[in-house]
């Protein structure tokens, strides 16, 4: 072993010595540089950097790289400028390296090596490149930044041969870390260095060079540099090399960026992002805007308005923890929006990003090159929009000109760009937080635009405040004091922005302390002329309140020493206190007959006659007054012990959804937690119950008894009968009604007992390849719904304060399927497979509903933190597994993938289609033509299965998504009940012809046409008065305020019935049933089923919403009295 360590220091001490030859040999002269290099193999580098380049993929090194690289390794000062996305971070991670190795470093020589950086995000990434392709080499190198365990760092840090990191943390570090020593640092690098050398970073870089060795290599890079004199010698760079590759070309940004910008008046501006987003969904952004909390603002009033794409935010604000988690989120993802400060917009690397949106102008023209840089990266597209007020226009344009940055104005498409005030006015008024959020966001702006250096450019006093107000959601504009006393400077305010405070406060606080020390040891001599003074001034009747020295500067201690004397008067000022043996004890009073006495002895002798009856009887008033106590407390005992059980429990809940959030960020956590608790159960009726009881503690005091489960559907008893019951219906309507037997209207009881109770062969109910067929049809939909690209949307607020993320791609999935079907159909076998299997695939979609049911119960114990329906936590296990513990059954792994959601429109409602085409297709093979009764139902049933796929999203707002648990009940009637019950109309046609006449056809196809658009107009007029109340199609609508903050309408086809699109749904349905004719009532099984069923959500629907909305539900039912048709129910 031995051996092998002194054979590599040897072939490391050749190495070492030819690349020293080399460097000195091929180093370019001062002000020069090489010519293009096509490979990292020709520069003067160890083979362990260069297997690391390679594994990394970096063949062949950037113009910037090339310029920089020779004159680093030779050891000179560098300087360097290139455009954005050109390779900069290995242009000084290399020599960094090479540096270190060269000179044969160890762990035992220290730090050797320091990059700084602005930003935490940009650290990090300079980190990961510098992990990526250094890992070859055997150095030891931290990552140092604000948000983490100081103390950890304090014990590693000394360790470290590389460092990168921020100037706050990093200056924390030097002053408090013991045994943190830079006196043998060899090389410093200062990443985006205009930003640091500006006032922000300052005072804390002045700080940080004074720990640092003069004797030290220094390397600035930047996209935009600084070449002041000032700043050169505070950093004590010597003859530094002035590399800037792109100074003779003729743009400053990359040449494969088109960039536009916007003029629009600043009221307009949300309205013109949102139609942005919603015109680019497919594609990745970033939104810069000015400050973090309209950011804040923007992303979650955008959330809730739910454009279509994954929307995160990152600014300054955020703990460490979720900055990481949003940078990488946004990394991953294919098509997103990421709202963001200048946070975002220096040196940070995210492939692929479309477009950089500014809504805001930046502050110079420095800023717009790093902003836009987001894009068009390493020679690849990218394009750059900006909003600006036609104030900011003339003075941006012209910073913009002289800097070589070109840009051409666009006009906003008025037929793409919808109004956002009364949408985002309503979300406003209805959430208080978001409110105060956007009044803060308000100001925030405002007060950036007052102190923006550039008074050429940002003028506060042009703005329209009231537009502005409107645009956030505001009914008016907010107060602003800060405006009258605007007198800091942004370079002072960020200047105090970047101070670390805990360390300032250390530091304030010994200073202190040392003052008090001081004014202690002058305090006697200070009490002693202080009272000559007064001695003095006692024999004058007019004395000198203050004396004033006009010929002497004001300085600060005398200030400093009042507020002293001040601050200690008040220390000691002693509270009072009422003393018996005070000197008022003594004085002497005299009653009514002039008889003498103490104060104390006249207050007793006036009160003795009042108080006589007061002490009579003591004890035994107070045994009373104590079994009075005794009797209200044991009467609210009961209460009071429930409201704490509830409270505590609500507190626990609270606690492990927040744990288990944190366990679900950190990649090293394990599932240990997991294990404790996992029966109870996170559910809605705990919130529904604090919300009531709490309410219920300013009311007078009753008795209460503690209610019972209120089930639903009938309780466990009713559970059972479904379960057993909804399968026999299955096969009682195939049995029923087949080719050989269908149930006519002489209704004989006797035949269609014989006929369903009639023995059937075991391989006529399981069949391998049906089952196959069914499991096979699910995992291909499975498939489909995970790699078909698809919009994200977000759910509705979960009692958690959370959203949930949908993935909506059904559309797709539903041509792709078809077009699937149709090769197989052509390729491999017909789909009239259907007809001759159907009672076994129905059998095989049985077994897969009642499977799944298994699965998403048991899975629901998984963890004490799974948020459960309000109806899944009953007290009987058979009504939960029925109705569904678990409300949202989905996994870590696959976030966006819920299986409740999925099956709600996915297998079963595009195997209803596909089942319609397979029995039209085996009526053709039969008879050789299809009936027009056949087409009209498949038409008109497969137009209802590419609606509700269409308009996939609008199922976010639906009671099975909402309110119910995902068990039995959805299992079977997604997978089981909808593709194999809804299918009897075309099954029965397969074999019989009613022979409909013209007019009935025609009577038929136009109620089902008005079915459907009842159905459509009212399902589209309230997806659109969500969307956006003031848009043209809805805003003539007449709706009831809430106390809620919602709003009802009651006008339009909302306004005729409470359920019109029930009646719709249900028109279509009694269409489908009526083109088989009137020779049979079994075909009429689904209109009358499906009465039941609206009927029933109708009346859930009510009890919920007179929970919902109280007295506000009673006054809508009078404003709309119908539930169905108007005037009649």
């Amino acid at each position: 072993m031995v051996k092998e360590t002194d054979k590599l220091h040897e072939r490391e001490a050749k190495e070492v010595a030819l690349l020293n030859e080399r460097i000195e040999l091929e180093t370019p002269a001062r002000g020069s540089q090489i010519e293009d290099v096509e490979s990292f193999d020709v520069l003067p580098l160890s083979m362990a950097t260069k297997n690391g380049l390679k594994r990394c993929k970096f063949t062949k090194p950037t113009k910037i790289q090339i310029g920089a690289i020779p004159h680093a390794l030779a050891g000179r000062d560098i300087l360097a400028a290139a455009k954005t996305g050109s390779g900069k971070t290995l242009a000084f991670l290399i020599p960094l390296i090479e540096k270190l190795y060269t000179r044969r470093w160890d762990i035992q020589d220290g730090l050797g090596g320091l990059v700084i950086s602005p930003t935490r995000e940009l650290a990090l990434q300079i980190f990961e490149v510098l992990r990526g392709f250094a890992k070859t080499h055997t150095f030891s190198a931290g990552l140092v930044i604000g948000g983490k365990n100081f103390q950890e760092e304090q014990y590693r840090i000394i360790k470290m041969n590389i460092l990168i990191a921020t100037p706050g943390r990093l200056l924390q570090h030097m002053e408090q870390t013991p045994n943190f020593d830079l006196s043998n640092l060899q090389l410093l690098v200062l990443d985006e260095a205009d930003r640091i050398l500006d006032m922000g970073f300052s005072t804390q870089l002045t700080s940080i060079i004074g720990y640092l060795p003069p004797e030290r290599q220094t390397m600035l890079f930047s996209a935009t540099q600084t070449k002041s004199i000032k700043d050169l010698a505070r950093l004590s760079l010597n003859e530094p090399e002035y590399i800037a590759v792109h100074e003779k070309s003729t743009t400053a940004t990359p040449s494969g960026l088109t960039q536009n910008y916007i003029v629009c008046d600043v009221g307009q501006k949300l309205d013109v992002l949102f139609s942005f987003i919603k015109s680019h969904l497919k594609q990745k952004t970033i939104v810069f805007a000015s400050t973090c909390r309209q950011v804040r603002f923007i992303h979650e009033v955008f959330c809730k308005m739910q454009p279509g794409v994954p929307l995160m935010a990152l600014h300054g604000k955020y703990k460490q923890g979720k900055r990481v988690e949003v940078y990488y989120n946004f990394l991953n993802k294919p098509a997103a929006v990421m709202f963001a400060t200048d946070v975002a917009a220096r040196g940070l690397d995210f492939p692929n990003v479309d477009w950089v949106f500014q809504l805001d102008a930046p502050e110079d023209t420095a800023n717009y090159i790093h902003r836009v840089g987001r894009t068009a990266r390493y020679n690849k597209n990218g394009r750059a929009l900006i909003t600006l007020l036609p104030s900011e226009v003339d003075g941006l344009l012209s910073g913009l000109n002289e800097s070589k940055i070109p840009i051409s104005k666009i006009e906003v498409n008025p037929a793409k760009t919808a109004s956002t005030h009364g949408k985002v006015a309503s979300i406003v008024a209805a959430d208080k937080d978001l409110k105060l959020m956007a009044q803060k966001a308000f100001m925030s702006y405002v007060r950036s635009i007052v102190l923006q250096p550039s008074r050429e450019i940002f003028n506060a006093e042009a703005m329209d405040m009231q537009a502005l107000a409107a645009a956030y959601g505001l009914p008016h504009a907010p107060r602003m004091p800060f405006l009258k006393d605007a007198v800091h400077t942004r370079e002072e305010n960020r200047a105090k922005k970047n101070v670390n405070r805990k360390l300032q406060a250390l530091k304030d606080k010994i200073k202190a302390e040392k003052l008090l020390k001081r004014l202690g040891q002058q305090q006697p001599k200070q009490e002693a002329e202080e009272e000559s003074e007064n001695e003095s001034d006692e024999d004058d009747l007019l004395v000198v309140k203050q004396r004033h020295n006009w010929n002497e500067e004001d300085t600060e201690e005398p200030e400093q020493l009042a507020d002293y004397e001040a601050t200690k008067a008040a220390l000691k000022k002693k509270k009072n206190k009422i003393r018996v043996d005070a000197s008022a004890s003594s004085k002497v009073v005299y009653d009514d007959d002039g008889n003498s006495m103490t104060p104390f002895e006249r207050f007793s002798k006036n009160s003795k006659a009042a108080t006589s009856d007061l002490y009579e009887n003591v004890e035994e008033k107070a045994k009373k007054f104590t079994e009075e106590v005794a009797a209200r407390l044991q009467l609210h005992d009961e209460e009071d012990r429930q409201l704490e059980k509830d409270r505590v429990r609500a507190k626990h809940a609270k606690r492990r959804i927040k744990l288990k959030g944190e366990r679900d960020s950190d990649e090293e956590g394990g599932p240990i937690a997991q294990l404790a608790s996992s029966t109870k159960c996170f559910h809605l009726r705990l919130f529904m119950r604090q919300r009531k009881q709490t309410s219920a503690v300013v009311k007078e005091p009753r008795s209460v008894e503690k209610k019972a489960f209120v089930y639903d559907f009938g309780g466990p008893f009713g559970a059972v009968f479904i379960m057993i019951i909804l399968p026999l219906v299955v096969l009682f309507l195939y049995r029923g009604c087949n080719a050989s037997y269908c149930v006519d209207n002489r209704f004989d009881l006797k035949e269609l007992y014989e006929q369903v109770t009639s023995s059937m062969p075991f391989e006529d109910l399981i069949n391998r390849d049906a089952i196959f067929a069914v499991f096979g049809w699910f995992a291909f939909q499975v498939a489909l719904e995970r790699f078909v690209p698809g919009s994200y949307h977000e759910g509705v607020l979960l009692p958690t304060k959370e959203r949930l993320t949908y993935k909506v791609n059904g559309h797709t999935c539903f041509w792709l399927s078809m077009i699937v079907a149709g090769i197989v159909h052509t390729q491999i076998g017909s789909l009239s497979f259907v007809y001759d299997h159907y009672v076994q695939l129905a059998v095989g979609a049985m077994l897969l509903s009642t499977f799944i049911s298994v699965f998403v119960y048991l899975y629901s114990f998984r963890s004490a933190d799974v948020l459960c329906a309000e109806q899944g936590s009953s007290p009987s296990a058979t009504f939960n597994f029925f109705i569904g513990r678990e409300l949202n059954p989905r996994n870590s792994l696959t976030k966006t993938f819920d299986l409740k959601y999925f099956c709600e429109l996915r297998p079963g409602l595009i195997g209803w289609a596909l089942l319609n085409i397979g029995l039209l297709l085996k009526q053709y093979e039969l008879h050789g033509s299809v009936s027009v009764s056949m087409i009209s139902v498949v038409f008109f049933q497969n137009l209802y299965v590419w609606d509700a796929l269409y308009y996939e999203k609008c199922v976010l707002t639906t009671m099975d998504i909402t309110t119910d648990g995902f068990g039995f009940m959805l299992a079977f009637g997604d997978l089981t009940w909808v593709p194999f019950t809804y299918t009897l109309q075309a099954r029965y046609l397969v074999d019989r012809d009613p022979h409909l006449s013209t007019a009935a056809v025609t009577a038929i196809i136009l109620l089902n046409a008005l079915g459907y658009c009842i159905f459509r107009g009212a399902n589209a007029q309230k997806d659109a008065f969500r969307t956006d109340p003031n848009g043209e199609s809805v805003k003539h609508l007449k709706f009831l305020p809430t106390k809620r903050g919602t709003k009802l309408l009651i006008s339009g086809w909302w306004g005729m019935a409470r359920k019109i699109n029930y009646t719709g749904d249900w028109c279509m349905g009694l269409a489908w049933c009526a083109y088989c004719g009137f020779d049979s009532i079994m075909v009429y099984f689904y209109a009358i089923y499906f009465a039941i069923l609206l009927l029933h959500r109708a009346m859930r629907d009510d009890h919920a919403c007179r929970e919902k909305y109280g007295d506000d539900w009673t006054t809508y039912k009078k404003h709309v009295p119908a539930t169905f048709i108007p005037y009649v129910i």
